[in-house]
């Protein structure tokens, strides 16, 4: 990860690095590999849901790691109608999923090697998340964060959302966060909100 190198590595000590700009910044792509921890009513919902689900989870991953089981789900997955109703499901604006978007997203599933690809980024070890990676970011390193209220696959007032915002409270020098009225692919969904938000957050960022 860049933040460990940052820190650890002397070869990429990122000393020309001014910012970090995120969108829906949740986490890694297969969250259910981190361990919730040791659980309380004051757990959030996500690490219960994790906790329940991970019997299921685990069955899924083993099954995944059969070659007849990945190819089936990678067959059906990898469908024109599927990927265009997944889509349609992430954006705000349906009319934006075109067949050229869908054509470019199935493009790489004909590549070789693409089962693999998609094998591991469902059972692989998905990195530590932003909680555990801000820490080791240089402090004059400015973070800017933006989140689509209507993001269904990383809630905007989800425990990470919910981090970064109380970041931005505790040290705004540091954290900008900013929730508006998008989905999952603010950069596609709403093109004039985010270019607007990423040209101030570069002057913020660049600020001396």
């Amino acid at each position: 990860a860049a933040a460990d190198n940052m820190n650890n590595d002397p070869r990429h000590t990122f000393d020309n690095l001014k910012g970090v700009l995120l969108f829906n910044c949740a986490g890694g792509m297969n969250n259910k590999l981190r361990n919730p921890g040791k659980l309380s009513l004051s757990s959030t919902w996500d690490e219960w849901l994790l906790f329940v689900l991970s019997p299921v989870l685990a069955l899924l991953d083993a099954l995944l790691k059969t070659e007849s089981f990945a190819n089936w789900i990678f067959s059906r997955t990898k469908t024109p109608e599927n990927v265009s109703q997944t889509l349609r499901n992430i954006y705000t604006d349906p009319d934006r999923v075109d067949n050229e978007l869908v054509n470019d997203i199935l493009r790489p599933s004909e590549d070789d090697g693409a089962i693999d690809v998609f094998v591991a980024t469902l059972t692989g070890d998905p990195g530590r998340g932003p909680v555990e990676l801000l820490p080791a970011v240089r402090p004059d390193v400015r973070l800017g964060v933006l989140w689509g209220f209507e993001d269904k696959f990383t809630p905007a007032y989800g425990p990470i959302a919910r981090y970064l915002d109380s970041l931005s409270t505790t040290a705004p020098d540091q954290c900008r966060f900013e929730r508006v009225t998008g989905g999952h692919v603010l950069h596609d969904d709403v093109p004039d909100v985010a270019r607007g938000w990423l040209d101030r957050t570069l002057a913020w960022a660049f600020k001396e």
